[in-house]
């Protein structure tokens, strides 16, 4: 799991929406996205990502490490400039611990979870767990720090577990939200959320 840390000056985004994606690389990997952009452009991100998905290599690649650095590069070849936290998820095969998965600005410098909380340069906020999943959403200080310290309590449940725990206290304090997890290696499972209100959309 790869996530973006920010070192820009926060900037206030109005309004958001949230969506999800599924496309297929040239050679023909399939990838689940999810992603919080500018509010009026989700149909159009959704419609970029599929465009330009289908259009880049996603590459056989083995070692996790490696292949999340892969996602964070095509994601941010294939976002929208309205785009502003994104995710991507894949189930390929990989050599030992899980992977497969990358959360964050998909425009800023990508570095490895280390099982924190990081707050984009938009003031969105992102949790990355290495091997595991991660979510970004938006929220005040206050509601963040209460977020990621009971996310963080859910770390010794099995996954779907401690994703079915996140969505439901992200629920409770965010309106919109993405969670993503890591799709390969033992027990990963490939899965985005995006909600945005009442609205919410899955895939697995």
């Amino acid at each position: 799991m790869i996530y973006e840390l920010m070192s820009y000056p926060f900037l206030k985004v109005d309004k958001m929406e949230a969506g999800t994606a599924r496309i297929f690389t040239k050679d023909k990997k399939e990838c689940l996205i999810a992603f919080i952009c500018r509010d009026g452009h989700a149909e159009k991100v959704r419609h970029n990502y599929e465009k330009k998905g289908g259009e880049t290599v996603l590459g056989d690649i083995s070692d996790v490490y490696f292949l999340d650095v892969r996602l964070a590069q095509i994601l941010n070849g294939i976002s929208d400039e309205s785009v502003l936290s994104c995710g991507a998820s894949v189930k390929t095969d990989v050599e030992s611990m899980n992977g497969g998965g990358v959360i964050g600005d998909p425009f800023s410098k990508s570095e490895s979870a280390e099982d924190g909380i990081e707050k984009q340069k938009n003031g969105l906020w992102c949790i990355a767990y290495s091997g595991r999943f991660g979510c970004a959403f938006e929220a005040d200080d206050k509601t963040a720090e209460f977020l990621f310290q009971n996310i963080n309590r859910t770390q010794n449940d099995e996954i779907k577990e401690a994703i079915r725990k996140t969505e439901i206290l992200l629920s409770q304090k965010c309106r919109v939200y993405i969670i993503i997890s890591d799709g390969s290696g033992n027990g990963a499972i490939r899965y985005v959320l995006a909600a945005d209100g009442e609205k919410k959309e899955k895939q697995e």
